[in-house]
């Protein structure tokens, strides 16, 4: 049995140095989502929040660093996966879930 959650919200929510995995780009621009795609933001692969800004959000995709607008890290969903047990299970899970 899994004992991950896994916790979905917007990218501008997102908590500063905390890595995240794309769960879903909802724009219906074409162009926007082959532009993401040619910076690597695409659902499954990981970002991270770098830093908020007051027009938008500092963000680490692969080897690169982009100012992502509100609008847009609204239209970003993202989601941490936490677990659910406490203690020593952590260590385990951290072995576990490394190999798979």
């Amino acid at each position: 049995m899994d004992r991950r959650k896994e916790f979905a919200m917007k990218l501008r929510d997102g908590n500063e140095g905390q890595e995240y995995i794309i769960s879903q780009i909802a724009t219906d621009d074409d162009a926007l989502n082959a532009f993401l795609f040619s910076l690597g933001c695409y659902s499954g692969e990981t970002i991270t929040v770098v830093r908020h800004l007051k027009g938008g959000c500092i963000v680490a995709i692969k080897d690169g660093r982009y100012n992502i607008d509100n609008q847009l890290a609204e239209a970003i969903t993202i989601s941490s996966q936490l677990s659910l047990c406490d203690g020593p299970c952590r260590l385990w899970q951290a072995v576990f879930f490394s190999r798979s």
